[in-house]
């Protein structure tokens, strides 16, 4: 129901100010490590972040994030093959 522009600022904080308390479901199709680590700070407790997207290098392969707010928030990520 809502487009984010990733111009406008950061994804959380966007996110964030539509729905205060977070996002139940993610589904990342850009395979950029950034956006995918942004994610994290969008969810709600006990969501799911589902990743599809290849990086388009193997530098982008990796991803950073918060290990407490994993757990934390209970999430679950979860590696979406086609």
């Amino acid at each position: 129901t809502h487009a984010l522009d990733p111009a406008a600022g950061e994804l959380a904080a966007q996110v964030r100010a539509r729905l205060p308390r977070g996002v139940d479901y993610v589904l990342d199709t850009t395979g950029r490590a950034e956006v995918i680590g942004q994610s994290v700070g969008a969810v709600a407790p006990l969501a799911t972040l589902g990743v599809v997207g290849v990086p388009a290098s193997a530098a982008d392969a990796r991803l950073e994030f918060d290990v407490l707010a994993l757990f934390g928030l209970g999430l679950t990520i979860k590696g979406i093959t086609e």
